[in-house]
């Protein structure tokens, strides 16, 4: 009995198949579900964007640095990508749905225990 594994080359027509497939519905629900997530991505990086400024005074408590903007801003970029890897195997390996749903209570979870934290938006409630 033999274990080799044989290694060759895969030839398959679907692309083709796929590009013959009429226009319909499915096409422009994903075109405008892409195309708003590309809108909104873009509106986050604006905002993020011009808000910058805002963070460099002392008085507001950070006193950033330009240096820490950049860096900030690197580290947000570079964060989206190791994510996307990581969670890319993740999503193949145990399936979309199931990711999406782990996120979806972990930070839900992560937002409900901020408001049972003594101190919110900033204001410290400790000591009145």
């Amino acid at each position: 009995m033999s274990s080799a594994v044989e290694y060759g080359t895969i030839t398959t027509d679907i692309p083709a198949r796929v590009d013959r497939l009429p226009w319909a519905k499915f096409h422009w629900l994903v075109v405008v579900g892409l195309g708003t997530v590309w809108i909104f991505d873009g509106l986050e990086v604006t905002i993020v964007g011009s808000m910058s400024e805002a963070l460099k005074p002392a008085d507001t408590g950070l006193g950033l640095s330009n240096f820490d903007i950049g860096l900030a801003g690197a580290m947000y970029v570079a964060g989206g990508c190791v994510g996307a890897l990581i969670f890319g195997q993740l999503t193949d390996r145990f399936g979309r749905k199931k990711l999406f749903l782990i996120t979806l209570v972990s930070t839900q979870s992560r937002q409900y225990s901020r408001r049972l934290h003594p101190i919110r938006h900033g204001i410290s409630h400790a000591g009145s």
